[in-house]
Order: C-alpha cells, then structure tokens, then sequence
C-alpha cells in the first residue's frame, strides 16, 4: 500500500502558486508606487469589478457607484504612496473604497448607513464599528 503513496521529498523547494502571485502582486504595487502607469492600470483592471460591487453594495445605485468608484481610484492613485504592505494591498483599496462611499456627503453618508448596516451587518459584523466611527 506505501507504494502507492507518491514521495514528498523535495515538495518544501517547489514554491507554490500563491506565493509567486503574491509576489507578483506585491511587484505590480511596487511598480505602481514607483509611478509606472501600466503597473497601475493592471492593478485596475484586477480590482474594478469588485471596488463597483462594494460601492453598487453601500449605495445600492448604479450611477453612484460608478461615479464612487472612479473616485474610489483616484484616491488609490493619490495614496498609494501611503500604502505601507502591512495587510494585502486589496483589503487596503477596499478600505479606502469604504472611505470613499462614506465621506461623499452627509446626506448620502446616513442613507449608506442605513442600507449598509440593514442588509450587511448579519453576513458582516464588523462592518458596524467602521460605520459607527463615522457617525
């Protein structure tokens, strides 16, 4: 039966396709932060659809979010700089997505608020604390 088992020597030296993607990604942020253009448009390309989710989520119209997430990446592209890599470089766009939606104005500011928490907080918790740090 031990026969049928296949080795796992020399596994440990194989890098995975996760690590080679997250290099990859942290190269193209690299790249980005050092001003190349294209890294920035692949960057994107890669995150668009879900930064337009999270916005079409938190506004519940498709106009707004557009609108948001264009705005979304014009903060990206004037913070990057600020990214330091302590967490992946999605949950800090998505972060700043978030932020985005939530300082657009006061009025839509509390109607996000509303759907945000209303629809999201059972599937989200903690999506209460940022929500109540902008109150």
């Amino acid at each position: 039966m031990s026969a049928c088992v296949p080795s796992m020597a020399g596994v440990a030296d194989i890098p995975s396709a996760n690590a080679s993607a997250a290099d990859s990604k942290n190269n193209l942020v690299a790249r980005a932060q050092a001003g190349d253009g294209e890294a920035f448009g692949v960057l994107f390309e890669q995150h668009k659809k879900r930064v337009y989710s999270l916005c079409l989520l938190m506004t519940g119209d498709v106009a707004d979010a557009e609108d948001l997430t264009q705005d979304a990446f014009i903060q990206v592209f004037r913070k990057l700089g600020t990214f330091r890599g302590d967490s992946a470089f999605s949950t800090w766009l998505y972060r700043v997505a978030v932020n985005t939606v939530a300082d657009e104005s006061p009025v839509s500011a509390s109607r996000n608020r509303f759907l945000w928490t209303s629809r999201f907080a059972s599937i989200m918790p903690w999506s209460r604390a940022i929500w109540q740090k902008r109150s």
